[in-house]
């Protein structure tokens, strides 16, 4: 921080000494001759008013006058014998013929109280300097504290500036410290006294992120770990099976086992894989105006085709016209989504699917309806976790790795939207699909 502060500081005074010194160089350069003409001018009134006087005074009484004149004025008045200025004489000449002489005091001689005037009295042999103009001792030296004391004043609020920010940034070093030592749940004040920025936002996102994409890929690593178990530990126990069995009807049932659970190891791969690839966040999303119905009816095309369900499908928009059939949305991810939950549905429906949409305050939403057992509350929320499954007594016949609703989530929260779960008018699960178009 003091490092920070030298450097900045050392920058500051450069600058403000340039300034400084351009001021004093184009004040010699430029404005010396102004200044001349208004000093001379502020004492032009003087000058008459001595010069009236000594008329109506005369010479040896003015100069009697004048001693008397108070030595604490800012302006001086001396009567000076105009041969003992030992002037030049193109100089006596000037002041004789009526004109003022103006000089600069070698004291006062930086300051714009320099200016000193001289002038002849008629009728006699005097001239009156009036000036250079002159200040107290303690004035002036206020001044010249007030005129060095310039760095200090800018250096203190600079010095409660830096460290102010030096307190944020120890902050923020501390919580970067702690998040890189493992604390993935550690965060950084987000109220105005305490960012700098957005930095500390963009740290708390980024720390968001990066804390849920290790927890996904620790419980992705033991889910996969759990789900490879079983089906390897059949395998093996088929295979030693085989080998102590000598009919060959029963090897060939052990050999078709075999060859399903291998078929289940392809297609946990196959998912994991798909899963891999949505759980990827994609930042180029093009949500182009596209036809829903197109969409869904193709999804219900492909189930349908082999499906013992009966399938309802509204084709049209819920209490609103056709002509926003047109809305924007990824064509292939909508179908995979919707896919997804009208697959679940087939899975533990009875009797009958339904699927309709509508759309409201700006927001399209899609509802999956089946007549099956339905979802408890309590399970509502992790339904969407990775490797979740609400049936832990999974068989070949039910399937599944428990990925496709969190694929569907991770489609709902590229669109803007979100996935979520309630209670049928079936009386089974209703899986709502929404987003905002």
């Amino acid at each position: 921080m003091l490092r920070l502060f030298l450097k900045f500081y050392f920058f500051l005074f450069i600058s403000v000494f340039l300034y400084l010194a351009f001021g004093v160089v184009s004040q010699h350069t430029w404005l010396n001759d102004k200044i001349e003409e208004d000093r001379a001018n502020d004492l032009n009134g003087t000058i008459y008013l001595l010069n009236a006087l000594h008329e109506s005074l005369g010479s040896q009484a003015f100069e009697e006058q004048i001693k008397n004149y108070p030595t604490s004025s800012n302006i001086p008045i001396v009567v000076l014998d105009i041969d003992s200025l030992n002037l030049p004489p193109k100089n006596e000449a000037t002041l004789k013929s009526g004109q003022r002489l103006t000089q600069r005091d070698e004291v006062h001689f930086n300051s714009p109280r320099n200016i000193g005037i001289y002038h002849y009295l008629p009728g006699s042999n005097l001239v009156i300097k009036v000036g250079p103009l002159g200040r107290g001792q303690e004035l002036d030296d206020m001044v010249e504290f007030y005129d060095h004391s310039i760095f200090l004043v800018i250096a203190i609020p600079m010095i409660l500036i830096m460290l102010s920010l030096y307190i944020k940034l120890k902050r923020l070093e501390s919580a970067t410290t702690q998040f890189g030592s493992g604390n993935l749940t550690i965060r950084v004040s987000e109220k105005k006294r305490h960012t700098i920025g957005n930095l500390n936002r963009h740290f708390n996102r980024m720390a968001e992120r990066i804390e849920q994409l290790i927890k996904g890929q620790k419980q992705l690593r033991n889910a996969v770990a759990h789900e490879l178990r079983t089906p390897v530990s059949r395998i093996r126990f088929e295979l030693d099976m085989m080998q102590m069995e000598d009919n060959k009807a029963l090897r060939d049932e052990y050999m078709y086992g075999i060859s399903n659970d291998v078929d289940e190891l392809a297609d946990l791969v196959d998912e994991l894989l798909t899963y891999a690839r949505f759980d990827r966040e994609i930042t180029d999303l093009e949500l182009k105006p596209h036809s829903l119905n197109e969409s869904l009816k193709r999804v219900i095309d492909t189930h349908v085709f082999d499906s013992k369900k009966q399938f309802i499908y509204n084709d049209a928009w819920e209490h609103q016209s056709g002509i926003l059939d047109q809305i924007g949305f990824d064509p292939k991810l909508i179908e995979r989504a919707i896919g997804n939950l009208v697959g679940n549905a087939e899975k533990y429906a009875h009797e009958t699917i339904h699927l309709h949409m509508k759309q409201e305050n700006f927001y399209t939403t899609i509802y999956v309806d089946d007549d099956g057992p339905g979802v408890p509350d309590s399970e509502r929320i992790d339904i969407f976790t990775p490797f979740k499954r609400l049936d832990t007594s999974r068989t070949r016949a039910t399937g599944g790795f428990g990925l496709g609703l969190s694929i569907v989530k991770q489609i709902a929260q590229w669109h803007g939207g979100d996935a979520s779960v309630e209670t049928s008018p079936l009386g089974g699960a209703r899986f709502v699909f929404s987003w905002p178009t």
